[in-house]
């Protein structure tokens, strides 16, 4: 087969691509005209849209639209519940980009998670293609361990970036967390020892079993039914 790098993303592919990256579970009733059942995409728009990472008018999901470089900054914003960064725009063509997607890619243009073009504008209605959209998650995900690894359940790491994490039972053991880790739907149990994670620990299992061994967490966010050991060794617990 061929990658074709410089074909455009359509946003019923990137609900496809965030989908299996997240594990997603939970998912919404089709009562949009133009998203047809039985298509390959469909569940997968669906399930993006349960949880608020795509958004349509009400009517409509646009799944076969192609997808812009600011639509889908703005829709990383959201899957890696990213905090405002107000700095200001780098991009020579800042006052291009539409007044919903100006916080989101300044925040990841911020976080270097997002680039421009060789003359310093951002193009933000331009069509992304698989390359770029490539390169804007490889940048923000340091580790992915995925739900058929195949290796030890237990792993060691050190990430200055951020780690998503979809195999249950996982045991992170002598490890370092920079920035985030995500434990998406699909992780429904995991344990650190010895550990830390600098940034926020993101439960997004409906219901999650995480046990703490000597293990210290700055944030801890979860926005369903948690059980936890060794929560104080929690810093903030925020429960949505």
């Amino acid at each position: 087969g061929e990658f074709k790098p410089n074909d455009a993303i359509t946003r019923s592919d990137l609900a496809c691509i965030i989908d299996r990256l997240m594990g997603l579970t939970y998912t919404s009733y089709n009562s949009f005209r133009d998203l047809q059942p039985g298509q390959y995409y469909t569940d997968s728009m669906l399930k993006c849209y349960a949880v608020g990472y795509i958004q349509g008018d009400g009517k409509n999901l646009r799944p076969l639209d192609t997808a812009t470089r600011e639509e889908v900054a703005t829709i990383l914003y959201r899957v890696f519940s990213m905090e405002e960064n107000d700095s200001s725009s780098r991009f020579t063509d800042s006052g291009a980009i539409s007044s919903w997607a100006s916080t989101e890619v300044n925040t990841l243009a911020s976080h270097g998670f997002i680039n421009g073009y060789p003359d310093g504008s951002f193009g933000p209605q331009n069509n992304i293609t698989r390359a770029e959209l490539i390169t804007m998650l490889d940048n923000i995900i340091s580790i992915y361990v995925t739900s058929n690894i195949k290796s030890a359940d237990t792993i060691t790491v050190t990430a200055e970036g951020n780690i998503i994490n979809s195999k249950r039972g996982m045991t992170f053991a002598r490890s370092t967390v920079d920035m985030n880790l995500y434990c998406t739907q699909a992780c429904t149990q995991m344990i650190m020892q010895n550990s830390s994670v600098e940034g926020t620990l993101y439960l997004l299992a409906d219901k999650m079993s995480l046990n703490l061994v000597n293990t210290e967490v700055s944030k801890v966010y979860t926005n369903a039914v948690a059980t936890i050991k060794g929560a104080e060794n929690i810093e903030e617990l925020y429960v949505s």
